[in-house]
């Protein structure tokens, strides 16, 4: 496992709450600027997948992609470019290519505020 600030990149990663001010923020639209982690956290986990070479947790999808997603999936609140981040990159966009992922993305498409 990849060694990250506040703990260690895994099941217990803090990805959620050191990015929560990032896109939980009500006033997100307004600061654009990411949180300071944000792109050490990124940075961890892109060598974390170059570890893997396809998964957060190693070869094959689990909770961990499932549950650290929606926090790296909001890239644009975040302001980061993913073109940073080889590995990150490519595994954002084959999890936005699984069936399942496509239909919960519509869904929070459709309930998102305008």
């Amino acid at each position: 496992m990849a060694d990250v600030p506040g703990g260690t990149l895994g099941a217990d990663n803090g990805s959620g709450p050191a990015l929560a001010p990032v896109h939980c923020r009500p006033d997100s639209r307004r600061h654009r600027s990411p949180h300071p982690g944000a792109r050490q956290l990124y940075a961890a986990i892109d060598r974390e997948l170059a570890r893997t070479g396809a998964f957060i947790a190693g070869r094959q999808y689990t909770i961990a992609d499932i549950a650290i997603f929606p926090w790296l999936g909001s890239r644009a609140n975040a302001e980061l470019d993913l073109d940073d981040f080889e590995h990150l990159r490519r595994w954002r966009d084959m999890l936005e290519r699984r069936p399942a992922m496509r239909r919960a993305l519509g869904v929070l498409a459709e309930h998102r505020p305008r």
